[in-house]
This record gives structure tokens, C-alpha cells and sequence, in this order.
């Protein structure tokens, strides 16, 4: 398991979804990302940075283009 950092196009973001781990209510968002040369990924926001996330995209929802970096992201 290594760890990268990924530049990419927003082109889907799922519902914040609610999870039991550890006997502790959790948060999790997947996005969907694509970079310049069209290759797709999967990515998962856990915790905090999925409240954040999800907040962002509340405040700016006409937003066109959506470009994000992941740093030391986990595969």
C-alpha cells in the first residue's frame, strides 16, 4: 500500500454517507475523479475532510469546472 498524489476533474460526488466503525458513528464521500489524459478514479474523503468537502460544494453549487488535489492520498 503506497501513497500518491492525484490532480483531477470532479466528475461525480456521491451523498455523504454515515458508517459504524469501531462502534463510532463515522463520515465518508466518494468522488469520482478524471485527469487529462481521461484515466477515471475512485476516491474516498473520510471524516472531516468529507464534512469539509461536502460544505464546499454547498456554498459554490454553480460551480462549472471542479478541479481537486489529493496529496498522500492511500490506495
Amino acid at each position: 500500500m503506497g501513497q500518491f498524489d492525484v490532480i483531477g476533474q470532479v466528475i461525480e460526488s456521491l451523498e455523504l454517507n454515515n458508517y459504524d466503525g469501531n462502534g463510532k458513528q463515522r463520515k465518508k464521500k466518494h468522488l469520482n475523479l478524471m485527469d487529462l489524459e481521461g484515466t477515471k478514479l475512485k476516491c474516498m474523503l473520510w471524516g472531516d475532510y468529507a464534512d469539509q468537502f461536502t460544505e464546499f460544494l454547498k456554498s459554490c453549487e454553480d460551480v462549472g469546472l471542479l478541479i481537486v488535489v489529493i496529496q498522500l492520498g492511500k490506495m
